[in-house]
């Protein structure tokens, strides 16, 4: 066995380890990022290379771990070895896809072409698409189960901005200067993509207020609740603040926006943010108006979900999620839109929105609300980005769309 075989071996018999690690960590609310972090850390011998290959392995396990399983009882180490095959092009896991013979980014390529590759690497084996996703939730999302959108959750998401301060093509620019591939997203004004895998939490462009870093799909929400300039509103679910800024610049410096949630950490973080972008016309108030004070021109209920959108982001959801814990954010959800309800001024919007693509909670949750409160009406939103909206006017985003996570939006009105 030459020096390069024993490297390999040993990375594949840490993957394995790794794996049967997480395994047991793929519990309905267990913080699976807190433990993979938590389990590398423990291997003090793995430099920042060695980590990154690791994250990246095991994330392609969580998106490819029913295929990984059926390899995986012949032959553990081809098991790894398919995972690597179907990681992201990056160059620490370059010289490993080489050996293997496969094409790099093959994720990212058409189903055949995918296909193909695996038959080369396990010519008695067959994968299906179907297989990747949990049954149960075909009756939940029926759309998610056709193949054109279910390859979609074979790769990783892009990297979204949102210019905060200025245009997308200003944003591109000073992308640009500081040696990052981004180009405008035409379909979205202020949207821009981010063409690297780069980490741009900590990055001035970002520290400076000057962009956001948010998903392209959350972008669409707040466009297609279409806040007008002047009007009052609140965010009735806050969480980190992210619709809370883009509220506050489309109601501009004559509105103003409320930011409401019950984690006051979460609230902190949303401080930091409207301090970070310069914004004069946000309330950060973690206790709500007196039930029946209807004082705001619009309500956003970006409400608490299962987050089965975002399981191409967070493919480790997609094992943790089950039909139980969607019951659960159903009656949640059913609580937390009738409260937000009280607080919309006559003729004023309701804008429910979830990042989750299960029907019970988006269309069930929207038709019981309904049921009980008979001063609200349906509304079509007065901006699409080409996305196809349902006869009521509700418009669900599917991930193949905007190339994004998953959502849903349900526009109201209080009737005078």
């Amino acid at each position: 066995m030459t020096g390069q075989s024993r490297i390999l071996d040993n990375q594949r018999r840490t993957v394995l380890e790794l794996i049967s690690i997480m395994e047991r960590r793929l519990r309905p609310g267990v913080p699976f990022l807190a433990e993979l972090r938590g389990t590398m850390g423990q291997h003090r011998g793995l430099g920042s290379r060695d980590r990154r290959i690791y994250r990246e392995l095991v994330f392609s396990w969580l998106r490819f771990r029913e295929w990984f399983d059926e390899v995986r009882r012949d032959d553990p180490f081809a098991g790894v070895d398919l995972l690597v095959a179907l990681s992201a092009d990056t160059p620490d896991l370059a010289a490993w896809q080489t050996q293997l013979g496969v094409p790099p980014g093959l994720p990212q390529r058409p189903w055949p072409q995918i296909e193909a590759a695996l038959a080369q690497l396990h010519p008695n084996r067959t994968f299906a698409l179907r297989d990747l996703l949990p049954k149960w939730f075909e009756l939940h999302c029926p759309p998610l189960f056709e193949p054109a959108e279910t390859i979609v959750q074979l790769r990783r998401p892009p990297f979204w901005l949102r210019a905060q301060r200025g245009t997308a093509a200003e944003l591109v620019r000073e992308l640009t200067v500081a040696k990052i591939d981004a180009v405008v997203e035409t379909s979205l004004p202020g949207a821009v993509r981010v063409l690297a895998y780069v980490d741009l939490e900590e990055h001035p462009i970002v520290t400076s207020g000057q962009a956001e870093i948010q998903d392209i799909g959350s972008q669409a929400l707040v466009l297609m609740a279409a806040p007008a300039a002047g009007s009052r509103w609140l965010d009735f679910c806050a969480g980190a603040g992210g619709k809370t800024l883009q509220l506050a610049s489309a109601v501009g410096s004559g509105g103003h926006v409320t930011a409401h949630d019950v984690r006051r950490d979460a609230l902190m973080e949303t401080k930091r943010r409207v301090v970070r972008a310069g914004l004069k016309n946000v309330l950060i108030e973690p206790v709500l108006p007196d039930p029946g004070a209807k004082v705001y021109d619009g309500v956003f209920v970006d409400a608490p979900c299962s987050a089965t959108g975002t399981w191409r982001r967070h493919p480790f959801l997609r094992h943790q999620t089950t039909p139980a814990v969607v019951n659960r954010y159903v009656q949640e959800q059913v609580r937390l839109l009738d409260r937000a309800s009280l607080c919309v001024a006559p003729a004023g919007s309701l804008v429910y929105a979830t990042c989750s693509l299960s029907q019970h909670e988006n269309r069930g949750v929207l038709a019981a609300f309904l049921r009980t409160h008979r001063d609200f009406e349906m509304v079509a939103p007065t901006y699409n980005p080409g996305l196809p909206a349902e006869p009521s006017g509700a418009v669900t985003i599917m991930p193949s769309s905007l190339d994004s996570d998953g959502y849903f939006l349900a526009c109201m009105r209080r009737k005078p």
